[in-house]
């Protein structure tokens, strides 16, 4: 009874504890208009409530200044005379305005200083600022670094400053400040005030400025117009460096370093300093420095082939490429567009036209046999003197004449027997000419799958590089603090080594995948085109048609659809067509070698001379009269004996013809083999997509886990990096997955000589309805 009791007054005790909070209220001075303007004002409450409101009862103050400096002096001065525990300064010039107070009576953190020497603010040897009821957190930003950046990828002599006009209104020297970033390299600088249109703040940059820094613009240009002014210094072929990296580098600079990250933590830290003020720590002992302050260079590389100035190879393999598979070009590549342009350009269907071309005409070779063949001579004959004795008188020393013949052929086995040949033959290079088309349209969606493949491939290889950068960052920021030693330091920068190198490939595979096409397509081979932005699932429904994924949900239907697409190959591929042709012609030539042996070759023929003149006779030679002559005769001819060739023609004959038939035997076996071996490798693809994604998404659950296992120090490097790899390797196998289903599908579909996606919709709904007749 007595615990019981003992029990209840303890209860009872952690009641009271917990009504009776004190009230806790806190100031928070924004720079901004309205709530909801101020990411920081939100974050900072949000951490804030996270680790007091189980303590404190909190009230928030926020004062909001229309970005009027007058109105922020005045937020200021109303701060300190109200009854707040905690003042938050946020934005720059809040933040510098407060600086300048000689005193402060409320404990006050200041959320950014950008320069300690240039605002008067001081830092102890502990870290500290030493100022009574003052704190601050030093800015995470490092322009000296970033002007360095942009001179070893440029050495500039001026370089542009452009930000808004009020940049400097809280009495910061600016210029001071740029110039003090700027000793290294020895540049001149010149600020662009944001107080215009595009076009006037693009003209009001010196022809002599290099290169261009871009600070934050939160008034003056909306984002689109924002986008014109980075477009407009990327034509006048200026790099930019922004001081963020969001929405800077989607909107068209150059380069930036990662800021988003570390603005992040900064609402963080301010929470963590308000938690030990309210403890009852001292402001003027509060840390300034944020030891986890990550850097990365992110590099937009459309901007960079606009620009056309190119960083180095140690530039590049350090940084964070993002948009590498831009290109500024008008030229956009469709799957069928490709197509479209590769069978009208592609160099080996252009020769396999032209040989159609050629077997057309020998048809008509073949029949001009059977049309009249006519022949006009005129001719001038010198003569000896004992030649023109004999002539008596018909012929002198110089002779002029002329004659025409004909010949028609009435009856002829050999010559039609050619002509049906020729024919065949035509019939045969026209499935040849198809054959050729359905490998090109193959061999064109390869490559058009393949680039799409890669670029995935470098998405996420460009990804996991940032990645591993990010798990760097984190074993830097355990080494700085003392938890781990050098050794994952260096760990991750073997690995991050290896990941670019990884990313390297996968962009030079990319390149060369653009080569081939235009290969394909007969175009110049460094020629940049678009290809159509399409997401997995679109590239997916783009050359499959649902119907078909139907017939393919278990084995029994995928045994009756293979049994029905080798019924449509033996009817539609040119392979076979090509074959039946050749048994055409073989039998064609059987009956010409039978016929050879009572078959006679008829033929008409006739000749006209006209002896024109005649000069130059001996003087006991009387010159005769010149007549016309003419002659018409018919001739048959009728092989007799001619050494049992025609008897060992006809067998020859015949021997071919058992030959081609056993080939369309063979034909049809390897092409049942060929589409029955398709259509499993096909289905086995279309199984493994959802297991690929399975895995993926497992594998990214688990790196998740591990990362911030790691990050917390709870699990060592070597597992954070084997579930990085898994899961680097899952996403690439289930990208791969995707590609490898419509490759294997499209192989099908080349195996029955049909490609349904490039039908038109009344010839795929009747492949349809042949199948429903073919199950029935």
């Amino acid at each position: 009874m007595k615990k019981l009791f003992l029990y209840f007054l303890l209860l009872l005790c952690l009641g009271q504890s917990l009504f009776a909070q004190s009230n806790f209220t806190i100031t928070l001075i924004s720079e901004d208009a309205e709530a909801g303007s101020n990411l920081f004002i939100d974050d900072i409450q949000k951490e804030i409530n996270a680790l007091l409101s189980t303590r404190q009862k909190i009230n928030y103050n926020v004062l909001y200044s229309d970005n009027n400096i007058a109105k922020i002096k005045s937020n200021i001065e109303l701060a300190y005379r109200s009854n707040s525990k905690v003042i938050i300064g946020t934005g720059f010039n809040v933040c510098n305005f407060i600086t300048q107070k000689i005193s402060y009576n409320i404990p006050t953190i200041v959320t950014f200083v950008l320069d300690n020497e240039l605002q008067n603010v001081p830092i102890t040897p502990k870290g500290t600022s030493g100022i009574p009821n003052f704190s601050y957190i030093q800015s995470p930003f490092d322009i000296a670094r970033d002007f360095k950046t942009l001179f070893n990828i440029i050495p500039y002599k001026k370089i542009a400053i452009i930000g808004e006009s009020n940049v400097d209104v809280s009495g910061f020297d600016f210029n001071s400040f740029f110039n003090k970033q700027l000793i290294e390299e020895q540049a001149e600088q010149v600020f662009i005030p944001v107080n215009g249109n595009v076009q006037k703040i693009l003209n009001s940059i010196p022809n002599d400025v290099e290169a261009a820094y871009i600070l934050p613009i939160f008034i003056g240009l909306s984002p689109s117009e924002q986008q014109q002014l980075l477009n407009g210094l990327a034509e006048k072929k200026l790099p930019t460096m922004a001081l963020l990296n969001k929405p800077y580098l989607e909107l068209g600079a150059y380069a930036a370093y990662t800021s988003d990250d570390n603005l992040k933590k900064i609402p963080r830290r301010v929470a963590l300093n308000v938690l030990k003020l309210s403890e009852g720590e001292q402001a003027a002992h509060l840390p300034v420095k944020m030891s986890n302050f990550t850097e990365s260079l992110q590099i937009n590389m459309n901007t960079v082939k606009r620009t056309k100035i190119y960083p180095n190879w140690d530039i590049l393999s350090a940084a964070t490429l993002t948009n590498v598979n831009e290109v500024n070009t008008d030229r956009t590549l469709s799957l069928k567009l490709a197509i479209a342009e590769a069978l009208e350009n592609n160099l080996g269907y252009k020769i396999t036209q032209k040989e159609t071309q050629i077997a057309e005409k020998e048809i008509d070779v073949a029949k001009s046999n059977y049309l009249p063949q006519v022949d006009a001579t005129m001719s001038g004959v010198l003569l000896d003197e004992n030649t023109v004795q004999r002539s008596f008188g018909t012929q002198g020393y110089f002779n002029w004449s002329a004659n025409a013949s004909f010949t028609q052929l009435i009856l002829s086995e050999p010559a039609l027997a050619n002509v049906a040949i020729q024919q065949l033959l035509y019939q045969n290079q026209q499935q040849n000419q198809k054959q050729t088309e359905l490998d090109i349209i193959q061999q064109v969606s390869q490559a058009f799958l393949g680039m799409l493949q890669t670029r995935e491939l470098v998405k996420l290889r460009n990804q996991n590089v940032a990645v591993t950068k990010k798990n760097y960052d984190i074993a830097l920021a355990k080494e700085k603090v003392g938890y781990s030693g050098n050794s994952d330091v260096y760990r991750w920068e073997s690995e991050l080594a290896l990941d670019n190198i990884d990313l390297n490939n996968a962009q030079a595979s990319y390149r060369q995948a653009g080569f081939n096409i235009n290969q394909i397509l007969n175009r110049p081979i460094k020629e940049e085109f678009k290809i159509e932005n399409l997401g997995l699932s679109d590239t997916l429904l783009m050359v499959l048609d649902q119907r078909l994924i139907n017939f393919i949900n278990n084995p029994g239907d995928v045994e009756k659809f293979a049994d029905f697409l080798v019924q449509e190959a033996f009817e539609n591929l040119p392979e076979i067509k090509q074959i039946e042709a050749a048994i055409k012609s073989q039998e064609r030539s059987i009956l010409s070698q039978d016929r050879a042996f009572y078959l006679p070759t008829v033929a008409v023929s006739g000749q006209y001379d006209i002896p024109i003149a005649n000069w130059g006779f001996p003087e006991n030679v009387q010159k005769a009269e010149n007549k016309n002559t003419w002659n018409l005769g018919l001739a048959v001819q009728m092989p007799i004996f001619q050494g049992n060739s025609r008897k060992h023609r006809l067998e020859q004959a015949k021997i071919s013809l058992l030959q081609v038939e056993e080939q369309m035997t063979d034909l049809r076996n390897k092409l049942e083999l060929q589409i029955r071996a398709n259509m499993e490798t096909a289905v086995a693809s279309y199984g493994n997509l959802g297991l690929a994604q399975d895995a993926a998404k497992a594998s990214a659950k688990n790196f998740e886990i591990a990362q911030q296992s790691y990050e917390q120090g709870l699990m060592n490097i070597t597992t954070l990096i084997d579930a990085q790899n898994a899961k680097l390797g899952a996403e690439i196998n289930a990208t791969n997955s995707i590609y490898q289903f419509i490759l294997d599908f499209l192989a099908v579909e080349r195996a029955i000589g049909r490609y349904h996606f490039l039908s038109t919709p009344s010839n795929q709904d009747a492949f349809f309805q042949r199948f429903v007749q073919f199950h029935n």
